[in-house]
């Protein structure tokens, strides 16, 4: 494993660059380092990747990191777009996929309670959950117009007069009962008495 002390910050930093800044600018590059110098695991095998994802938020709290999508996926020895093929493989098993997901679950719960704290600038909150995790601040409604055939309402009226003139049960006896139903119907969903 490749290790990273003060003497080699000293020969490789310049003069002109503040030790603080060195030092603040190490700490990422050394924690970088670490996750790349990981050992290898079998990314289709769900115990090796919940150990893994356990190890990487112990690194990070240890360096003092926030989590993040990338440095998850070089824990797990690949890039970001190699972690989103993961998800997207048909080589690995639901319980490794579950453990995935979980993963990259506990890795956005960490960024919305840093968001939330405001321990994050909200900037780069959400431009990592927009392209990171998927969110969105819009909406998208679709609208789904259904043709209404044309009613006649001359004859609309005409047939809702009918029914109104028949006052006695002989005038109803003589029509036919499905018929007077659907006659109803139709009156109810397309005629509005006016006022």
């Amino acid at each position: 494993m490749v290790t990273m002390d003060n003497k080699w910050l000293a020969e490789m930093g310049s003069p002109a660059v503040p030790a603080e800044r060195k030092q603040e600018n190490a700490r990422y590059i050394v924690h970088t380092v670490k996750l790349k110098a990981l050992s290898k695991i079998d990314r289709t095998d769900a115990k090796q990747v919940r150990e893994r994802t356990v190890e990487y938020l112990k690194l990070c709290v240890d360096d003092g990191i926030k989590p993040n999508l990338t440095g998850y996926a070089l824990s797990l020895g690949t890039d970001r777009r190699g972690l989103e093929s993961l998800f997207n493989s048909r080589t690995v098993d639901k319980n490794t996929q579950e453990e995935l997901d979980q993963g990259v679950a506990m890795i956005e719960n960490v960024m919305i309670e840093l968001m939330m704290d405001q321990k994050i600038n909200p900037v780069t909150a959400i431009f990592l959950l927009k392209n990171h995790f998927a969110y969105s601040d819009q909406t998208d409604i679709k609208i789904r117009a259904e043709r209404v055939e044309s009613v006649d309402e001359e004859a609309l009226e005409s047939r809702y007069m009918n029914v109104i003139d028949m006052e006695s049960d002989e005038d109803i006896k003589g029509t036919d009962r499905a018929t007077l139903e659907t006659l109803r119907r139709d009156i109810s969903e397309h005629y509005t008495e006016p006022a």
